[in-house]
């Protein structure tokens, strides 16, 4: 995916103007030629390729991105926390999902350590396709809870 290609999709994106500001708020930028070469780099830098798609993007205190890659085509998440969230809180969630991953339980594999991005950090995941659940829904979270 080339820098305009990136630039449509993600003004596209834009056409809700709450989801500028959580980029904005996130990411301290929402010019999409700066946050496709943030992406790109971050890519470069932690799995050594490129960016060759983006599959989805959802924000909501955060911001996350399903990106297929230019080496073997496989796919990933960047995952970009909010910057309210401490970087101690945010190794401890990598450490305990790396865990879980380890005992197989269904949880992406880490893929990177958090890393500065924007404004906080991020880092990146295996992306596990399945159906797309809301969990900001209060019965969805009331299950969750008393999965676990």
């Amino acid at each position: 995916m080339n820098t305009e290609q990136f630039v449509t999709f993600l003004n596209h994106y834009f056409q809700d103007d709450q989801l500028k500001l959580i980029f904005q708020d996130v990411l301290s930028t929402d010019d999409p030629k700066k946050v496709y070469l943030l992406i790109n780099q971050a890519i470069i830098s932690h799995l050594s390729t490129e960016l060759e798609e983006v599959l989805f993007i959802q924000s909501s205190i955060g911001v996350v991105f399903g990106l297929r890659l230019s080496n073997d085509g496989s796919t990933t998440v960047l995952k970009v926390y909010s910057p309210r969230i401490p970087k101690t809180y945010l190794d401890q969630i990598n450490h305990y999902q790396a865990l879980f991953y380890s005992e197989r339980f269904l949880a992406p594999k880490v893929l990177s350590s958090l890393f500065p991005f924007g404004l906080g950090y991020a880092g990146f995941y295996e992306l596990i396709q399945g159906i797309e659940e809301n969990a900001h829904k209060p019965a969805k979270r009331h299950l969750n809870y008393f999965h676990l």
